[in-house]
This record gives structure tokens, sequence and C-alpha cells, in this order.
């Protein structure tokens, strides 16, 4: 079945010669997750001092695998970037249902030197599967304005996901997120990211100016403190403080997660899903 499923997406791209229909290349996006996540009952996804378990979900869910997150060790403390591991598995299989019907190709850009074409939902409420009947004051206003799947033109991988809100009565700026797939290469048979990037503009706009002052005062005694720290830790805490600052200065914060290692279908600890999960990407 694997074999079959790589074969006909083979098919697939080789009879693409210019930027294809936005449906057609939605139904080589789910080939290409179905093939690459055949036979993969759970995922041990290691870095940044952390271990992300996932298994495999009911075959109906929206949401393929529920996770779980663990220190990977007691010698090591999770990073900053650590979180950033919840969004490891792209939620392929909600995105593709929410862009049937509801979708348009864009253009194209170029990541980590390879292009991607830029699908963008027509109705960002359907893409998210938001009810209809849902008023828009229970969403508190969190809902973008824009939202947009990357997929990679040779591969057909999702390659990433990006939010943006306009300018409204509050903002004098677009609020932007963008989650970015890189570093792609084998684990135990499967082709997984290695990096995930994660990239946002504007969101100082979100915090009230008092509560900024009152931020860059904290971080202002945190530097004096880290000044004072030995030199092997000093330097990770001045860098830390420095990203803390930028982003409430200018609203531009930029984090990557690092892969340092996946296990497939390698076992879970005992008893770890019986723990609250973690939440699952939109």
């Amino acid at each position: 079945m694997r074999l079959f499923l790589l074969a006909t997406l083979a098919v697939l791209v080789a009879g693409c010669d210019g930027p294809p229909d936005a449906d057609a290349l939605l139904d080589r996006v789910q080939e290409r997750f179905a093939a690459d996540m055949e036979d993969v009952r759970t995922l041990a996804v290691t870095g940044e001092g952390v271990t992300a378990y996932f298994r495999r979900t009911d075959p109906d869910s929206l949401f393929l695998f529920e996770s779980r997150i663990a220190p990977a060790d007691s010698l090591r403390s999770p990073s900053s970037d650590a979180g950033l591991v919840t969004s490891y598995l792209p939620n392929v299989i909600q995105w593709v249902r929410g862009l049937r019907g509801n979708v348009r190709l864009v253009g194209e850009r170029t990541l980590s030197g390879g292009t991607v074409y830029v699908l963008q939902a027509g109705d960002v409420r359907a893409f998210l599967g938001i009810p209809e009947d849902m008023p828009d004051e229970a969403l508190r206003g969190e809902i973008a304005d824009v939202a947009q799947v990357f997929v990679d033109a040779e591969t057909a991988r999702v390659r990433g996901l990006r939010f943006e809100s306009e300018p409204d009565s509050g903002r004098t700026r677009p609020i932007v997120q963008e989650t970015i797939y890189e570093a792609f290469r084998e684990a135990d048979g499967h082709v997984l990211p290695f990096a995930i990037h994660h990239r946002s503009e504007g969101m100082d706009q979100l915090i009230p100016r008092e509560q900024r002052v009152v931020m860059m005062g904290n971080l202002t005694v945190q530097r004096a403190q880290a000044e004072r720290l030995p030199p092997e830790r000093r330097t990770a805490a001045l860098a830390e403080i420095e990203r803390r600052t930028r982003e409430l200065q200018t609203g531009e914060a930029e984090s990557t997660f690092r892969v340092d290692s996946v296990r497939v279908n390698g076992g879970i600890p005992n008893g770890l899903f019986a723990l609250p999960r973690a939440a699952p990407e939109p």
C-alpha cells in the first residue's frame, strides 16, 4: 500500500508542468501525508530538553495523533523553544478538510531554498472548522483574517501555516504568525521534519502599554542578574533576555525547535497517556 501511494504521488507530481489546480494540489497533499504516516502508530520526538510522544487516535478523528510531553532527562532543563514541539505534526487532515471547496492558489514563495505553493482559505472560519452559527462575540476577536498553508512544490508535503490579522481600531499593523517545517530527513524509514521555525510580527500590540512598561522593567532587572552568572550560563541568559526585549519593543519574535532524534513505533512509557494531553494545533 505504501509503495502504491508513493507511485501514485510521483505520477501526479510528474504530470504538473505549471502551477496545479488548487483542489488537485489538496489531493496530492492528502496522499503524501497518508504515505508518510502509513504504519506509524507512535512517534517519540526529542529535542530542546523534552520528548513529545504521539499516539495514533481513532481513524475518523480530525486529529490523527494525540500527544503527551515529558522531560527528555533529569539533567537538562527544557529550553525556551521547547513548547514548539506541540506543533511537530501539522494537522493535515483538518486543514485539507477545511480547504475543500474553500481554497485558491494565490502564488509561490521560497522556503529554505525550495519553492512552495501558497494555498489560501476563502473562509477562515470554515478552514478552522468553526460552526457557522457560532457568533463572532464568542470568538473574542481571536480569529485571523487570512489563513494560508504552504505546500512543497516538489514533494507535496505541508511546509508551513500562516495566519494574518489585519489592523483594526486597536492596532496599526497586521499581526502575523507563521510556523515553518524544515530540515526533512529520514527517521526509521519515514521522512519527517527535524526543525520547526515559528515567526510572529505585531504581537506587541496585544499587550497594554502599562503592562509592557512593567515587563521591560523586569527584563532590566533580569539583565543585571544575568551579568553576574558564570560565563557558561551568562551568554544563554542574556540572549534570551535580548530576544524577549526585542519582542516587546518591536512585536517581532522568532524561535526554532530543533529535533535531536525521532523514534517511530518505539513504544511509550507506561501510564503516560493517562495524563492530560497537549492542546492540538488548529
